[in-house]
């Protein structure tokens, strides 16, 4: 939505007023020019830096001592340390909502199928659980686009987590959960109540957190003080939601062998666990407001061509009512979608992680605990180490010869590890089936870690 776009370092329109509360835009030029230096670097996060910022940028409290206007006049607070003060505990609900997704999700397949609980299951075929992790993947990734008009134009960002983490994700988790523990729901499997928690409240609520959670936490960030900071927030972000994926992939499969009711009660615990420790941090976010008016207005600009009207219609300098900023705006963020559509291939890829590779390597030889599902996870930790080594060691290096990859050169090179992974899973298929036709025996479901490998590459962008 339009209101993101005025989250950055610019300079915002300040609205009249008392010149002791709201400087003067003469007086604001000035203020830019004395902090230009900072502004550059836009990462005052110490008493030094500090010193050197004007007092209209001010807020006069020691723990959140700098101050931002928006547009519509509201006034902001933001503290040095954002990272210690408020973002820690936005990771931890990020951190712990990925333990519990990935936990179930990796798990998923096998649980539907009967493989950790022969008598009490749901008892789907490998195809029709394929397809019910599948539609569960794809609600998930589907419900940000609600979640996010919601949080722009109705509850705002906090809210929306607290919504969709309370009042949707956990309420999925534990009639997930009550399901696995036999005869709780009914003398037979109630699949009833296993669609609703997993085709409905489970993802809808993933989706609702994922829609704006990243960007709550960048929020936190004064959007032109500190701006400079927000990159080393993100991968703090990354870094905790692989953490999570990691330890809920391989302890949820690990348990689900020994006692499937424990196992997919604790994602529930941890959720609630996660809601609680974020809504402790309460007091100390920055929660913007939700701006209604720019919700409404932008969805009316978006339907334009439903009604024969052009964008440029709604400009004020064309005779429409909106500002000609606002307007540009939304066409620069049309302008985005081809764009993102390079990402198709890649979800499309991506999407087998949780079914087809899973059903791969139930076809594949064992070694010790590393079943199907527990190989799911090296595509965590490819994520982790090709972070690790792009970020330090290669993007350094290309910078130092001068070079700097454009965003699309980034796509398209993922989109190539992507079809790196169907082929070797595709390599891999043929093996399985020719030493079955010759009489041979399993082939070591170590082979997966190069799709999985791959898949966590096509991600590193």
């Amino acid at each position: 939505m339009p209101a993101l776009f005025n989250y950055g370092i610019m300079d915002e329109p300040i609205p009249p007023g008392d010149d002791s509360v709201t400087p003067s835009i003469e007086k604001r030029s000035s203020s830019i020019q004395t902090i230009d230096t900072t502004v550059r670097s836009a990462a005052v996060d110490n008493e030094e830096l500090l010193a050197g910022v004007p007092k209209e940028f001010l807020s006069g409290n020691p723990n959140r001592p700098l101050l931002h206007i928006d547009e519509d006049g509201s006034h902001y607070e933001y503290s040095l340390k954002p990272l210690r003060y408020s973002v820690m505990f936005i990771l931890v609900i990020e951190l712990l909502e990925r333990f519990s997704y990935y936990g179930l999700n990796h798990s998923q397949l096998a649980y539907l199928t009967g493989e950790y609980n022969p008598e009490w299951n749901a008892n789907l075929t490998e195809i029709q659980a394929s397809s019910f992790v599948s539609s569960s993947v794809a609600i998930a990734y589907t419900a940000p686009f609600v979640g996010g008009i919601v949080a722009d134009g109705i509850l705002g960002d906090y809210w929306n987590i607290i919504f969709g983490t309370g009042f949707l994700y956990i309420p999925g988790l534990i009639l997930i959960a009550l399901c696995s523990y036999p005869y709780v729901l009914g003398n037979t499997y109630n699949m009833s109540v296993l669609k609703a928690g997993m085709l409905a409240l489970y993802p809808i609520g993933a989706g609702f957190i994922k829609s704006v959670v990243n960007i709550f936490g960048a929020k936190q960030y004064h959007p032109r003080l500190q701006s400079g900071l927000i990159s080393s927030y993100y991968v703090n972000f990354y870094l905790a939601i692989n953490i999570g994926s990691v330890l809920g992939g391989i302890t949820i499969p690990i348990l689900a062998r020994k006692n499937t009711a424990v196992s997919y009660t604790i994602p529930a615990i941890a959720l609630f666990l996660g809601l609680v420790i974020f809504i402790l941090g309460s007091k100390r976010y920055v929660r913007a407001k939700p701006r209604k008016a720019a919700l409404w207005t932008s969805l009316y600009i978006l339907c334009s061509p439903l009604y024969c009207k052009s964008f440029d219609s709604h400009k004020k300098s064309n005779g429409g009512k909106t500002d000609d900023d606002f307007v540009t705006g939304i066409f620069h963020l049309l302008a985005v979608f081809p764009a993102t559509m390079l990402i198709v291939p890649f979800m499309i890829c991506y999407n087998q992680v949780s079914t087809v590779f899973v059903v791969q390597g139930e076809a594949m030889q064992t070694v010790g605990v590393f079943d199907a599902s527990m190989m799911t996870n090296f595509d965590s930790i490819s994520v982790i180490v090709s972070g690790l080594i792009v970020q330090r060691f290669f993007y350094p290096a290309l910078e130092r010869r001068g070079i700097r990859m454009k965003y699309s050169h980034k796509f398209a090179l993922g989109t190539g590890f992507a079809a790196l992974a169907v082929a070797s899973s595709l390599i891999i298929d043929y093996r399985i089936h020719a030493n079955i036709n010759n009489g041979g025996g399993k082939i070591n479901i170590f082979y997966q870690i190069f799709p999985y490998a791959f898949v966590g590459k096509c991600g590193i962008r």
